[in-house]
């Protein structure tokens, strides 16, 4: 198949090699940083496995994702995907709701609409207003990063592919050896280039084919008094209120809530692991609250991660004008991280033709 350099080793970066590297590509891969850098995208506590998307296209998308996500566990030994049920909050009757329906029963998944009263939210410690409904999802599911990342990069290495962490992509150009890749003070050579470069991707592609922004987004680590209803971990998002979304009763106790409305722009170049925003924190936890009843919430601490995205939060995985040879590989959104697998091998196939 050739040489490959796959620029990145996030989370699609990895998969991107990992799948390349099995088509038959002799592959490197170039990690500006480290894996698993906390200002990266592939971040956070964990990441939400649901297939209760308005969009069916994603569902039907997570099917194919869900099987290569158990061959990877299959294949390294490294558990990832966590069972639990996902809460999906919206207005009763309204279109979204209704998208969501559809989107679990095109792709054959059980779920239960709920409503205020229902004996099944005491379980779940969640309340809804008179005017909302619930869909719950049986049987979605969590990922850590941190474990997916380990788990591609075992699979990467495996399959042979070089992974090359501190290296600093700086630029590609096509000249007659192939595609060069400078880094400083080394250049590598190869038939393809993918760059999966995250939020730093305008580094490398400053004028992307499909305009992609990048936004400081915001985690919050909160702690209860008690247990959050019987204490079994649950997802949930939140269409009412500006899609807010999280995890209650992790496997350390504590919960997660974050929004995916787009956070603060941000410059590529100043990105860094700096430390979110307690005083937002603060009032993201306590506006929650209001869904918990008698719960104390005490916030712990913050995390941010960035957000890569296009306008329609859609993915991108395409050739890059005036590069022959080269893909820009791009998870997008909030949502992308479950899909890395398939974005992944989506680029390693374009790559190939």
């Amino acid at each position: 198949m050739g040489d490959l350099i796959v620029v990145g080793a996030g989370a699609a970066g990895l998969s991107a090699a990992w799948a390349a590297s099995l088509m038959g590509f002799s592959v490197v891969c170039l990690e500006a940083r480290r894996i698993g850098h906390p200002a990266a995208s592939s971040n956070g506590l964990v990441k939400i496995l649901r297939y209760a998307y308005e969009d069916e296209k994603f569902s039907r998308l997570l099917v194919e994702a869900e099987e290569l996500w158990r061959m990877l566990e299959e294949g390294t030994g490294v558990s990832l995907l966590r069972r639990c049920d996902g809460l999906n909050i919206g207005r009763s009757g309204s279109k979204r709701m209704a998208s969501i329906v559809a989107s679990l029963e095109a792709t054959g998944r059980d779920y239960e609409v709920l409503r205020q009263g229902d004996s099944h939210l005491d379980r779940l410690g969640i309340n809804l207003a008179p005017d909302e409904r619930a869909v719950l999802e049986i049987g979605a599911a969590v990922i850590e990063p941190k474990a997916a990342l380990a788990a591609l990069s075992l699979a990467a290495r495996a399959s042979g592919v070089r992974i090359f962490e501190g290296v600093q992509a700086r630029s590609i150009v096509e000249s007659a050896a192939g595609l060069r890749v400078e880094t400083g003070d080394r250049t590598f050579l190869a038939d393809r280039v993918i760059v999966a470069a995250g939020p730093w991707v305008h580094d490398l592609v400053p004028e992307p084919p499909i305009p992609l922004s990048v936004t400081r987004q915001q985690q919050v680590i909160f702690a209860t008094d008690k247990p959050i209803g019987d204490g079994r971990q649950l997802i949930w998002t939140d269409l009412v209120n500006d899609d807010g979304y999280g995890i209650v009763n992790t496997a350390s106790g504590l919960h997660v809530v974050g929004s995916h409305a787009p956070g603060p722009a941000v410059n590529p170049a100043e990105i860094t692991g700096h430390a979110a925003d307690h005083d937002a924190a603060h009032v993201q936890a306590l506006a929650f609250q209001r869904r918990l009843g008698a719960v104390r919430v005490e916030p712990v601490s913050s995390r941010i991660c960035h957000y890569t995205s296009t306008a329609d939060g859609d993915f991108v995985v395409t050739h890059c004008p005036g590069l022959p040879g080269t893909v820009l590989l791009s998870a997008c959104s909030g949502h992308g991280f479950k899909f890395v697998v398939t974005t992944g091998l989506r680029a390693a196939e374009l790559a190939a033709r």
